[in-house]
Formats: structure tokens, sequence, C-alpha cells
């Protein structure tokens, strides 16, 4: 029976939702540099609504040639009642001068109500206690979605892609800075994330529809930086 009324509620919000001015999105293409440890990567992010109102599409193929290394992701998400739905996500990385790309497909199932893990990570682990978890795409989606309704802090269940855990993060505002990108200035909102271990700082254009243009995170052990080279499309 709980089983039941879960899945009643959730297929509620999923499929009966109906759409307001804070679920809908601008579509937007952007040309990136990262910076990993390993290799730097040039890359292209791509945001765009499916044929249905309510689901998007997120994409993201970046390479480094001369070190023959690439990451791919795509994701795609229903928006819905100001809630976030995650469908799918899948992830290809390819380290430098490696033979194969590694892949992890994750589907989320909420007739079920789990979420698997297939490739070459597997895992399977229930969806519990009504948590929507967030993989990294869904994640700053639902921060967007967070700060086109002027929320400006806020936790969210995220989802651990090794293991299948779920944790919970703070998220806030902690300022406004500007990001140039061919002599053209986008005032942004920074929002922390803090660990242990861990702070990462993500950087949302307030007059973009709140699209994120940058990303820097900080490890003991590492530092990747996601910088925007130029805005190819937006609306």
């Amino acid at each position: 029976m709980i089983f039941i009324t879960r899945l009643i509620i959730f297929n509620t919000l999923l499929f009966g939702a109906s759409l307001n001015a804070s679920d809908n999105f601008e579509n937007y293409e952007i040309r990136f540099d990262i910076s990993f440890p390993f290799a730097s990567l040039e890359g292209t992010k791509k945001f765009k609504k499916t044929k249905s109102s309510n689901e998007y599409a997120i994409t993201f193929d970046g390479k480094n040639s001369l070190l023959n290394a690439s990451l791919n992701q795509t994701a795609s998400l229903r928006v819905g009642n100001k809630k976030i739905f995650p469908q799918s996500y899948t992830q290809q990385i390819k380290a430098p001068f490696q033979r194969e790309a590694g892949i992890q497909i994750i589907n989320f199932d909420y007739k079920d109500l789990t979420i698997k893990s297939t490739g070459n990570v597997i895992w399977m682990v229930p969806i519990e206690d009504g948590l929507i978890p967030l993989d990294p795409l869904s994640m700053a989606m639902k921060m967007r979605s967070n700060l086109k309704k002027g929320i400006t802090e806020f936790s969210l269940d995220i989802l651990k892609l090794d293991d299948g855990e779920i944790y919970s993060n703070d998220f806030k505002v902690t300022g406004e800075e500007t990001i140039t990108i061919k002599d053209v200035n986008y005032p942004c909102y920074v929002v922390l994330r803090e660990t242990e271990n861990r702070t990462t700082r993500y950087y949302f254009a307030k007059n973009l529809d709140f699209i994120l243009l940058k990303v820097d995170d900080k490890r003991p052990s590492r530092r990747t930086s996601i910088d925007p080279v130029k805005i190819l499309s937006f609306g």
C-alpha cells in the first residue's frame, strides 16, 4: 500500500504537471574550456527544449585531440510543478591515450521508483521518501530554476555516480561577479557549495535566464575549472 501511494504521488507530480513561468527555460549553446589536472578540453554545451512542452535535453561534448581525451555527457529531464525530474544521464570519459572510453548510463524509473546504472558502473538504488536525486547536469538545472524563483539558499539531494549513494549539499548565493566573454560583460550570481574538503563556485548569468557560465571546483588534490569562451546562441 505504501509503495502504491508513493507511486501515485510521483506519477501525479511527473505526468500531471502544469507549467508556469518559472518552469520555462531559454535554449542556449555555449563553447567552454575545461581544465582538469590531467588534461584540458574544448567543448560545447547545448540546452534545448524537446518536442514536449516540459521536456529538456542537455548535452556536453568536449575533447583534446592532441591527447586523444574526451568527455561526453547527455541528460534528459522533465519540468513541472516547480520541480525537476531527471529522466536519464549518460557520461563517456576517455582519459589521455586510453584506448576506449568508459561509459555510464543512468535511468530514473518513476514507476518502479528505482534508479539504475549500467555500463562500466553497475548499481541500482530505490527512490525513497519522495526524494528526487539529481545527476550533475540536472543539479545545475535545479540551481538555475531556484535562482529564477528568487531562492538564494537551498539544499539539493545529489546522486553519487560511482555507487548510487544519495547525499544532501547546501548551496547559497554569496555575491555577484561579472564574467566577460568576447568583450561583453555578464553580471552573475555566485553560488557557493562547501564540504569538508571541497569548495565549488558556480556563476549564473542574471540577464541570460540564469544560465550557468562558469564553475570553479577546488579540492586538496586537484582543481577543475569550466570557463566560457563564446555564447553561440541564446533563446
